[in-house]
């Protein structure tokens, strides 16, 4: 799952989520790339299906990089959402891939 990213120059570490399943993160380049995979596609109350494989970015400027998608028609799945400490927001790539977008909101905050 992990070798097209390592072959760019990542290099992963394996973490378990308490729900099941498993991510790999890691960084390049000042750039934070988190691979998700799910024990089991479930539903959430909002009737939206959780991918069994899902790839999370680390961004700043949430806001602007959803603008810059809109620009290029992406496919949104989650507006923005503050979870965890995280402003996060999901869109489909153009291949129908599950991209989670995550800005740490406690970090904007400190730097401004």
């Amino acid at each position: 799952m992990t070798e097209f990213y390592e072959r760019l120059g990542f290099t992963f570490t394996k973490q378990f989520v308490k729900n099941g399943g498993y991510f790999y993160r890691a960084q390049f380049n000042g750039m934070e790339l988190v691979i998700y995979k799910s024990t089991g596609a479930k539903w959430n109350p909002a009737n939206f299906m959780i991918p069994k494989l899902q790839v999370s970015i680390v961004v700043v400027g949430l806001d602007q990089v959803l603008k810059s998608l809109k620009e290029i028609r992406f496919i949104p799945a989650m507006d923005p959402t503050e979870m965890d400490g995280a402003l996060r927001a999901i869109v489909i790539d153009p291949e129908g891939h599950s991209v989670e977008l995550i800005e740490n909101v406690n970090e904007a905050f400190s730097a401004a």
